[in-house]
């Protein structure tokens, strides 16, 4: 699906100076604005990873006090 979109020339000139030989502006989007990965992605590729299972227990405890701990405001 083709959609328009309306950027200021400075958003255009940016995209324009990042792309490369031959790439399209909506390439260059998607190589400068990564695809968010979802849970089980970062955990398959953890699996993956061949990291010690001490390692991967250390990241699963630090996950888990980040989502215990409420998030501070940025004054």
């Amino acid at each position: 699906m083709i959609r328009t979109i309306k950027i200021d020339t400075d958003a255009y000139d940016r995209l324009d100076d990042a792309r490369r030989q031959g790439e399209s502006l909506s390439e260059v989007i998607k190589r400068c604005v990564p695809k968010k990965r979802s849970l089980d992605d970062v955990a398959r590729l953890l699996a993956r990873s061949g990291l010690s299972d001490a390692t991967l227990d250390a990241i699963d405890e630090s996950a888990s006090r980040r989502r215990r701990t409420p998030r501070r405001r940025r004054s």
